[in-house]
């Protein structure tokens, strides 16, 4: 008897902390304002939809159909710069470079174009369905996200699924993620329609904080629906987050 109640108190111990836990991850993630270190400019022309470092290039796609670039700058000074458009059927979407490739994104075509980085020169398509939002990779491969709110984990060869990974904030699925940076193990998200970052544990797929970015939105787009904060590009030599908006005048290094 003394054996059961013991065995009955040590679940019921293993129960109650498994419930806290529970609630305790079931918490709404933390807000942070933004802290800008520097700003810079930014193409206000850009409709941006992917933002990166690449060696010493800064390299940002935007969207648009006809209008869809491709740009590599020289960063921090400028000069040197290479650029690719997209043929005028296809309205770009994220990029990101992985080994020698750079992929590209469309928005409801479901076609990944795949380029040669040095010479920034047409490969090959990868196919996909539904709509290509923004792109990223982490160690092994490329992540994807189509405005729902489950990012997907892509072979860079096949660009088949490996992976689903549904993002929360507590218990509630977070909808519309846009442009992604990967991180050490992190997953840094613009939210569509809104001012916020979302930082997502890669692995779990849980919001760990919030980055507000709304006192960095300009005057000049508060009316256009559609001028949006969207562009991460985390910096290593800062570790700081580069970020902008779609058709925004000036880029933000902001501190993690």
């Amino acid at each position: 008897m003394q054996h059961s109640m013991f065995c009955f108190s040590t679940m019921l111990i293993a129960i109650v902390a498994m419930v806290l836990t529970s609630s305790c991850s079931a918490k709404p993630a933390l807000i942070e304002k933004a802290v800008v270190a520097k700003t810079l400019r930014h193409d206000q022309n850009n409709f941006t939809q992917g933002l990166f470092f690449y060696k010493d290039y800064l390299c940002e796609s935007t969207g648009i159909y006809g209008a869809s670039h491709f740009i590599m700058t020289k960063y921090p000074n400028g000069g040197e710069q290479k650029e690719l458009k997209l043929p005028n059927l296809y309205f770009g979407e994220g990029t990101t470079i992985y080994g020698s490739k750079l992929y590209w994104l469309t928005y409801q075509a479901g076609l990944c174009l795949v380029y040669d980085v040095k010479k920034l020169k047409f490969e090959k398509i990868l196919k996909y369905i539904g709509e290509g939002w923004g792109l990223t990779h982490g160690e092994k491969q490329i992540i994807m996200s189509n405005g729902s709110s489950t990012l997907f984990f892509r072979d860079p060869e096949t660009f088949s699924i490996v992976k689903r990974l549904e993002v929360k904030d507590g218990k509630i699925p977070v909808a519309n993620l846009n442009e992604l940076e990967y991180v050490d193990g992190k997953i840094y998200a613009n939210i569509w329609l809104t001012s916020q970052i979302v930082v997502i544990d890669a692995k779990t797929g849980m919001v760990e904080k919030r980055i507000d970015l709304s006192e960095l939105v300009p005057e000049s787009t508060k009316e256009n629906i559609e001028a949006v904060a969207n562009g991460i590009a985390y910096e290593p030599t800062s570790k700081k987050l580069l970020v902008t908006g779609k058709l925004w005048p000036k880029m933000y290094l902001i501190n993690l």
